[in-house]
C-alpha cells in the first residue's frame, strides 16, 4: 500500500485489505452475471429466495441484502418484469408484499449454477 507509517490498529488495516480482496471478486462475478443479464443485487435476491424456498416480504429481502426497502424495489421490479419473480400481497396484512422465485426464475438460476 506504500503506507509510510504503521496502522494504528488491526481494524484500521483490515478495512483496505478487505476492500482490495472484495473488488476483484465483485468484478469477476459481475462479468459472469452480465452474460445472464443480471446484476449482483439481482443475483443475490434470486439466490436468497431460492434458499428460503418460500416467498419473503420485501422488507425482509431488504434486510437480508443489507439495503433499504426503497432500493430493493428496483431489482425486484426488473426480475418480475423478466418473469423470474412473483409478487403477492400478504393474506393477513395486505400491506405486506411477498416476493418469490417463479418457475422460470428457478430454471434461470439453475443455469447460472
Amino acid at each position: 500500500m506504500k503506507k509510510t507509517s504503521p496502522f494504528a490498529c488491526d481494524e484500521e488495516e483490515l478495512t483496505p485489505n478487505l476492500l482490495r480482496t472484495a473488488d476483484p471478486i465483485h468484478h469477476r462475478t459481475s462479468r459472469v452475471l452480465r452474460e445472464y443479464l443480471f446484476t449482483n443485487p439481482q443475483y443475490n435476491i434470486l439466490r436468497i429466495t431460492r434458499g428460503e424456498r418460500t416467498p419473503l416480504p420485501e422488507h425482509e429481502m431488504a434486510t437480508r441484502t443489507m439495503t433499504k426497502v426503497s432500493c430493493i424495489k428496483g431489482p425486484i421490479n426488473r426480475l418480475e418484469a423478466a418473469g423470474l419473480f412473483d409478487r403477492k400481497r400478504g393474506n393477513i396484512d395486505q400491506r405486506l408484499i411477498h416476493v418469490g422465485l417463479s418457475k422460470p426464475g428457478e430454471a434461470k438460476l439453475a443455469s447460472i449454477d
